[in-house]
């Protein structure tokens, strides 16, 4: 055979190859322009944290079910139309949003990771690890078929979706085994939507063959701005038809159990970042991590601690991503601070804007005042531009502040001409000789204190009046 011959020769049989291994067309409009979460039901009625501060802020007062409810009239507010379940089964969760009757879903997630071999590991043939791939999702769908033909599970037009946990995967596997077993399962059963959850799994050139067999690909932690571009350039040229959604959650790192936080000195601007790296690579939709992941602090529904903030920063971007028209007029400001400091480092606060109608610039006096009141630091003022989302910093050192035992920010604006009343917030502590938890309190202006008490204090770090304050000295 010459060179021309067996170059077309190998053409057909990797021609063939790719419409073996071809997924059938869907309707992936459920993904298209909105957001989805993944989410472990347990976080939602289970909030976890032995602290106030770790509980949610919206709850039904312990009916499990009605907490259901009110997620989804939630997800509706922001434009999430659903969410990869992780753990328990869902059914309580779609009875509820069958309930709040608004469109809401959830789809099942498996992890695809256990069913091949890993890397390096060829000992096993295609044969018997296909097997073991079929025999784990018949077993799957046996178990799950009922929960999936409920009236509130996620459906790609008619098609039931089934979300795949794949952390590590990467060519050393063995996609077509994967393929070739949902293929007699599908036949068994019925079709799915299969998306990929990639975690740890590297540039597209690694994804690729497992993007060929699924129907779409979402993360479970955020990726680079470059890592995206060559996913976003992959997925149009090669995938169109398949589902590509970015990820985001407020933090850059993952679990770290007990104490892990936001950045200090970064606050809502990681979230907002890879929003904006999502929204740069014109995807589908967006997928956050996670809803009430609360013990790694990576939740974004509203809680004590952050009050609704990380909602409101998913309402914004969710606008954006559906094209919907900018109707705010008056300024919408958030807070955030540590929650506690070490003292000697500098005390941080950021003062989130998001963009207003007609862009016009808010004035911010930001004043600090001690455990009792007592006003005893004052920034320059500033201007914040609301032209754009946006935020300025403000910091200050600690080190002279050995006499107090919190700072209160006490926050006024002006905004074209009128100026607000005082406003007050929780307290930052002060520490010395223990470790910070590198935890903020996030507070919107209108979930703000009116009054110069100490209460406000008392009760954010959980104290009940009678709690006496002893200045040093």
């Amino acid at each position: 055979m010459n060179r021309t011959a067996f170059a077309v020769a190998a053409l057909v049989v990797a021609t063939v190859s790719e419409m073996a291994l071809a997924r059938p067309a869907f309707d992936k409009s459920i993904f298209t322009r909105v957001l989805w979460a993944h989410h472990q039901v347990e976080s939602i009625t289970c909030a976890q944290g032995p602290s106030c501060f770790d509980r949610q802020l919206v709850r039904s007062g312990g009916d499990s079910v009605m907490d259901s409810v009110l997620l989804a009239h939630m997800l509706e507010d922001v434009g999430m139309k659903g969410v990869f379940v992780f753990g328990y089964p869902p059914s309580v969760l779609l009875d509820g949003f069958s309930r709040a009757d608004n469109g809401r879903v959830a789809a099942l997630v498996a992890n695809v990771d256990s069913l091949a071999d890993q890397p390096g590991d060829k000992s096993r043939s295609d044969e018997a690890v296909t097997a073991a791939c079929y025999g784990y999702w018949r077993e799957f769908m046996q178990r799950n078929s009922a929960v999936m033909r409920h009236p509130s599970y996620a459906r790609a037009g008619s098609r039931p979706v089934i979300g795949l946990y794949a952390p590590g995967l990467n060519h050393l596997n063995r996609p077509q085994c994967f393929a070739e077993a949902v293929k007699r399962v599908e036949k068994e059963f019925f079709p799915c939507v299969w998306i990929l959850i990639g975690d740890c799994c590297g540039e597209f050139k690694v994804m690729a063959p497992w993007i060929e067999v699924a129907d779409g690909i979402t993360w479970y932690s955020p990726q680079s701005l470059p890592m995206l571009k060559e996913y976003a350039e992959g997925m149009r040229t090669r995938f169109p038809e398949k589902v590509f959604m970015p990820n985001v959650r407020p933090k850059w790192q993952g679990a770290n159990y007990g104490s892990a936080g936001v950045e200090a000195g970064v606050f809502t601007g990681i979230m907002r970042k890879v929003f904006d790296f999502a929204l740069d690579v014109s995807p589908d939709g967006v997928c956050l991590n996670e809803l009430a992941e609360f013990q790694e602090q990576s939740f974004v529904v509203p809680s004590y601690q952050t009050f609704d903030t990380w909602w409101r920063i998913c309402r914004e971007y969710s606008r954006r991503l559906r094209g919907l028209p900018l109707e705010r007029k008056a300024p919408e400001l958030v807070l955030s601070t540590r929650k506690d400091l070490l003292l000697g480092d500098w005390f941080e606060c950021e003062i989130l804007g998001f963009q207003v109608a007609g862009g016009s610039d808010v004035e911010l006096d930001l004043r600090l005042a001690d455990e009792s009141g007592e006003e005893f630091y004052r920034f320059p003022k500033r201007k914040l531009a609301l032209n754009k989302t946006g935020d300025v910093i403000f910091r200050a050192p600690t080190a002279g502040w050995t006499d107090r035992l919190a700072v209160i920010p006490e926050l006024r604006y002006s905004f074209n001409g009128v100026e607000s009343d005082p406003l007050w917030f929780r307290p930052t502590r002060l520490w010395v000789g223990n470790w910070p938890s590198d935890q903020i309190w996030s507070t919107p202006i209108d979930m703000a204190g009116k009054a110069r008490v100490q209460s406000l204090w008392l009760t954010a770090i959980g104290k009940t009046p009678g709690f006496r304050v002893v200045k040093a000295g």
